[in-house]
C-alpha cells in the first residue's frame, strides 16, 4: 500500500511537470509570435513614414 501511494505520487508529479513544460512551450511560442507581429508593425510604420517623406520631397522638388 505504501509503495503504491509513492508510485502514484511520483506519476502525478511527472505528469504535472510534463504539463507545466507544455504550458511553458506554448507561452513561449505565443510570446515569440507577438514579438514578431510587433516588429513587423514597427517596420511597416517606418516604411510608411519613409514613403510619406519621399512623396513630400518629390512634391517639394516640383514646386
Amino acid at each position: 500500500m505504501f509503495l503504491d501511494g509513492q508510485l502514484r505520487r511520483i506519476a502525478e508529479e511527472k505528469r504535472r511537470l510534463v504539463m507545466r513544460g507544455e504550458l511553458e512551450r506554448r507561452l513561449l511560442r505565443l510570446e515569440w509570435g507577438l514579438a514578431g507581429t510587433a516588429a513587423r508593425r514597427s517596420w511597416a510604420g517606418l516604411f510608411d513614414g519613409l514613403d510619406v517623406a519621399g512623396r513630400l520631397l518629390r512634391w517639394l522638388r516640383r514646386a
